[in-house]
């Protein structure tokens, strides 16, 4: 039986992938820079976040390789994930801003 991965889903989980690395890159660089690093939390982040997001995003391209019907949800969940990032991403690039006194 051969498979016959679509472009989309290989690009889609790229995508997150990408800018996973990137959010994972900014928040090292911020907390070494606030010396706030602790080299034992990044066995947390990769458990909560990399494998959280990315291990029901794996199964559901798989399952949109046997099952085409299952690839609208994994284009959805694809597009979720982008923007979450993205989101974090760009927080993490805005200048700080001093609050607001009340």
């Amino acid at each position: 039986m051969i498979f016959d991965l679509a472009p989309e889903i290989l690009w889609g989980g790229l995508s997150v992938l990408v800018l996973i690395v990137v959010n994972a890159l900014l928040g090292i660089w911020a907390a070494v820079v606030a010396g706030e690093f602790d080299v034992r939390e990044l066995p947390r982040f990769l458990r909560e976040h990399v494998l959280g997001d990315l291990g029901p995003l794996l199964i559901l391209g798989a399952a949109s390789v046997v099952h085409p019907a299952v690839k609208a949800l994994y284009l959805a969940s694809v597009a979720a994930l982008d923007v979450k990032y993205l989101a974090k991403i760009k927080d993490k690039l805005a200048p700080a801003t001093p609050a607001e006194e009340e």
